[in-house]
């Protein structure tokens, strides 16, 4: 079990991997399983799973752009 940093990642084994920037602060569960790696909050939620990164890989994204989550354009309930 590891706890998310304060940019949403986490550093088993000297290799950071981005999880979720709004899950900072919470515990995770590292799950090794072979080749993959499995990142489950303690509900047993899985949060994401990679495949273990080659020999020299010292980070691996989640996949997402950086920066913010784009807003919803929701329209309003008055329109």
């Amino acid at each position: 079990m590891l706890r998310l940093r304060a940019n949403g990642s986490v550093r088993p084994r000297k290799v950071t991997y981005m999880i979720d920037g709004q899950l900072a602060g919470q515990d995770t569960l590292v799950i090794e399983n072979g080749d993959s790696i499995i990142f489950a909050d303690l509900d047993g939620t899985v949060l994401i799973e990679h495949t273990r990164p080659a020999s020299g890989v010292k980070y691996v994204g989640n996949g997402r752009p950086r920066g913010r989550r784009p807003r919803t354009l929701e329209t309003s309930p008055m329109s």
